[in-house]
């Protein structure tokens, strides 16, 4: 695969970490949730990108800033996971539930919270208005960029062809991951320098149990 950006446009609990460590099976570098890159969007210096060590991001901020960054990167990757809409309330509500706002103050994952969903708490209404205004938005926005953009469902999440056919690569011998736990510790940023021994360490696990188990 030819060193290229690649941005998950996907909202958070749509299959974000999975993919993350997708892009790690393929070898390509990645950040997952990259909270402490937000100064870089809030403060409009998104070239400091080329100063990272990561070529695939996912999840917040990401899903946030996706035009400005397609036009600083337009010949970059972007693919937005989805979910049905009901399974997604159900699974970012219990995810808010058992990560609340800051007790003292509004903290960095606060300050995304309300960037993204204008509230730090879960409200069904609003976060099921924002999610569609959100995936129509940047379908709309790609409509005339099919080459650079990928729409990846649940369904497809058990299968690496689709996003294997639209980076171009051969798929790998291990089964797509499927992981619920965002908390994938050491392998949630992976730079260019470790990433080779992370796919290799992540395809042990998976022989071994059958299952990523992170």
């Amino acid at each position: 695969m030819k060193s290229q950006f690649i941005f998950n446009l996907g909202l958070p609990r749509t299959g974000t970490t999975s993919l993350h460590v997708a892009m790690l099976l393929l070898g390509v570098p990645a950040a997952h949730r990259p909270m402490g890159l937000s100064k870089i969007f809030f403060e409009n210096k998104i070239e400091k990108l080329l100063d990272l060590p990561f070529l695939a991001y996912s999840d917040l901020p990401i899903p946030n800033y996706y035009q400005e960054i397609h036009t600083f990167f337009p010949e970059a990757k972007f693919i937005m996971t989805v979910r049905n809409v009901e399974s997604w309330l159900t699974s970012i509500e219990n995810f808010y539930s058992t990560r609340p706002p800051a007790a003292n103050g509004i903290s960095g994952r606060d300050l995304l919270r309300i960037a993204t969903f204008g509230m730090t708490k879960f409200h069904a209404g609003r976060f099921e208005r924002i999610y569609r205004m959100h995936s129509e938005s940047v379908r709309d926005y790609f409509i005339n960029s099919k080459a650079n953009y990928l729409e990846l469902n649940e369904v497809a999440f058990n299968d690496w062809a689709p996003i294997c056919n639209f980076l171009e690569v051969n798929m790998p011998d291990v089964a797509y991951p499927k992981i619920s736990n965002p908390n994938i510790g050491k392998y949630s940023a992976v730079d260019k320098k470790s990433v080779h021994d992370a796919k290799s360490q992540l395809i042990s696990i998976y022989n071994k149990f059958g299952d990523y188990n992170l």
